[in-house]
């Protein structure tokens, strides 16, 4: 029996001075869980901090578009991408389910989680560069999902599951299902995904409500016009309010509305981009900051009708040539039919 006492008292204080020792150094013992692939680590620099680049990740990683994640996903059987291998997935939104488990939540920033990859920063130098933080840990992010997804055969390059996909006109065309998306949404991993999603099925729905069709059923007409009048607002109040930076958050809006037109051309795409142009100026006007520092959001504090019930209040012109749509301003829709 004193055996068992001694050992529990040694248990006890090991324990303690564990705990103690890890608030010292402003660390827990839950974050090893975190970073998986930062074991190995080599230095790089990246928008003024000094940060740990994974062993094998490329150099030139931290300068990475949109487009290059696509080029990895696309490219399954190029040999010069370095295969990630603490990632599984049986699918893209697996994968993705999968790499948010290794990184700390975007939807609260714990600085001491950061410190095992920014060891010579301290809590308050982390809190005052989160946003930087959370710029480069997207990069991380990204790479995971796109070269895990790269060793799948036959997988599709798509954020529709089995379980959700949005309805109506925008979705018709698979826009959660095209690389252009894809690749803006995973380049993006603080977009909220099923916020995405409602953003789509609230913009199809609202647009028939406050936009009658006039001769081809809600394709370049009246209703077409309003559908991307609130669809931009929408994706901003729904899918970017994770981001501090209201310039970033509209930037990654106006990257995701440019992403339906991937491909495209023609006065048909000249109209939509008039009317995503009406959503961003609206978005900019509304967006506000919320929470306290170092944990703020972007947020529209206006209901989905609201917003359909002004954009739909908006001038509608009918056009006929692309100079014609480019004289309008930030609070004029268009219409073909």
């Amino acid at each position: 029996m004193k055996r068992f006492s001694l050992f529990f008292t040694l248990c006890i204080l090991f324990t303690s001075c564990e705990t103690e020792l890890n608030e010292m150094s402003g660390t827990s013992t839950t974050d090893a869980k975190y970073f998986a692939n930062f074991n190995s680590a080599r230095q790089a620099h990246f928008k003024g901090l000094e940060v740990q680049l994974p062993e094998g990740y490329p150099t030139n990683l931290l300068e990475f578009t949109p487009r290059d994640f696509e080029d990895i996903a696309l490219n399954r059987t190029s040999k010069n991408v370095y295969k990630v291998k603490h990632v599984r997935g049986n699918s893209l939104v697996e994968i993705i389910e999968e790499v948010y488990k290794l990184y700390p939540s975007f939807d609260y920033f714990d600085a001491k989680a950061y410190q095992r990859i920014f060891p010579k920063m301290t809590i308050e130098e982390i809190n005052e560069n989160s946003e930087t933080i959370l710029d480069y840990i997207e990069k991380i992010m990204a790479f995971d999902i796109v070269s895990a997804f790269s060793q799948l055969n036959g997988a599709e390059y798509s954020l529709i599951s089995n379980e959700r996909k949005a309805r109506g006109y925008i979705s018709s065309g698979d826009w959660l299902n095209t690389a252009c998306t894809v690749s803006v949404v995973i380049s993006h991993p603080r977009l909220d995904i099923s916020g995405l999603r409602l953003a789509v099925d609230n913009a199809n729905y609202f647009c028939g409500v406050y936009g009658s069709p006039t001769n081809n059923g809600g394709s370049n007409d009246y209703m077409d016009a309003v559908r991307h009048g609130i669809w931009g607002v929408y994706l901003g109040k729904e899918g970017t309010w994770r981001y501090s930076n209201p310039d970033k958050a509209m930037d990654i809006v106006s990257q995701l509305l440019l992403s339906h037109e991937c491909g495209q051309s023609g006065i048909g795409t000249g109209m939509d981009m008039q009317n995503n142009r009406v959503a961003l100026e609206y978005y900019r006007n509304n967006v506000e900051v919320t929470g306290s520092w170092p944990n703020r959001n972007t947020r529209i504090n206006k209901t989905f009708r609201e917003i359909a019930i002004t954009i739909s209040a908006y001038p509608c012109h009918l056009v006929s040539t692309v100079s014609e749509i480019s004289s309008k301003d930030a609070y004029t829709l268009v219409r073909l039919q």
